[in-house]
């Protein structure tokens, strides 16, 4: 089953090849809002500030912990 999630992306400090970027996820019914902050090379794509990215989060194997 995977986990999917709808952030904006914050970009606050780009760098020569990496970009951290901070992505505030869309919130629900939560009372605290939840984010993720990422360091990505600029070779694994463009990001846009302000714009709306999805994540998708599934387990790599089917066993159960």
């Amino acid at each position: 089953m995977a986990i999917i999630l709808k952030a904006k992306c914050r970009i606050f400090e780009p760098n020569y090849r990496i970009i951290r970027a901070q992505f505030d996820l869309e919130r629900g019914k939560e009372a605290f809002g939840e984010y993720i902050v990422v360091n990505l090379l600029r070779e694994r794509g463009v990001l846009q500030d302000e714009r709306w990215y999805r994540f998708i989060i599934e387990p790599l194997t089917n066993h159960k912990a």
